[in-house]
């Protein structure tokens, strides 16, 4: 049997930019795990990381955006071999603001 094709709908509502910020995971409150950031938007993240968390698994990330320090609870999306998709909870004003301003700082053009 010959299943279609569909093409996949992006689902995100959110720009991503390829930026990296340094950034830190931790799991259940384990230890901080240095990671890379490969694209963020302010929904969430691709983390490139050796250390794969279970799909739909709670982490706290902290993100390091040079004039400040976001912290903030993410989900996991999706998992692959060199990392994982997250999404984030709920950002405050001021985490929303600290991200529109990096962002706005880099200059990068938002990823396709």
């Amino acid at each position: 049997m010959v299943r279609p094709q569909y093409a996949r709908r992006e689902q995100r509502k959110y720009q991503r930019y390829a930026l990296h910020p340094r950034l830190t995971f931790s799991i259940d409150g384990g230890p901080l795990i240095h990671a890379r950031c490969r694209d963020i938007s302010l929904g969430g993240a691709f983390v490139e990381t050796s250390t794969i968390p279970l799909f739909a698994s709670s982490i706290h990330v902290v993100l390091d955006l040079g004039s400040r320090e976001v912290s903030i609870l993410a989900v996991v999306r999706w998992t692959g071999p060199n990392g994982i998709g997250v999404q984030f909870g709920a950002l405050s004003a001021r985490d929303t603001h600290a991200l529109v301003a990096y962002f706005q700082a880099s200059k990068a053009e938002p990823k396709d």
